[in-house]
C-alpha cells in the first residue's frame, strides 16, 4: 500500500513494524539511561552525607524515581498498543481475504 486515500483506511504492517523498531530503540536507550541514573545515584548517596541536604535530595530523587515509573508505564502501554495494533490489522486482512472467493 502505496498511498492513502481520503475515502479510505490503509494500515502497512512492514511500516508499523518498521516504526516500532524505531520506537524500541528510544525506549531501550530511555530504559537504559534511568536504570544507570538509579544506579549512580544510590552508589554516590551511600556514601554522600551533608546535615540538611541529604533529606532534601532524598525527597527530590523519590520524584524523580516517581516521574521514571510513569515514563516506563508510559513506554509499556505505546509497546501493547503498537503489538495490538498490528494483530488487529492482521486478523482484519485475514477477515477481509476470507471473503474474496478463490
Amino acid at each position: 500500500m502505496s498511498s492513502n486515500q481520503m475515502d479510505r483506511n490503509d494500515y502497512d504492517i512492514s511500516s508499523s513494524q518498521a516504526a516500532q523498531s524505531n520506537f524500541e530503540r528510544a525506549a531501550g536507550a530511555l530504559e537504559a539511561a534511568l536504570a544507570r541514573r538509579d544506579m549512580d545515584v544510590k552508589n554516590a548517596m551511600a556514601v554522600y552525607s551533608a546535615d540538611g541536604v541529604s533529606d532534601r535530595y532524598a525527597a527530590m530523587e523519590a520524584q524523580w524515581n516517581t516521574a521514571g515509573t510513569e515514563v516506563k508505564g508510559i513506554i509499556s502501554a505505546i509497546r501493547t498498543s503498537l503489538s495490538e495494533n498490528d494483530e488487529i490489522a492482521r486478523r482484519g486482512l485475514q477477515q477481509a481475504a476470507s471473503y474474496i472467493p478463490d
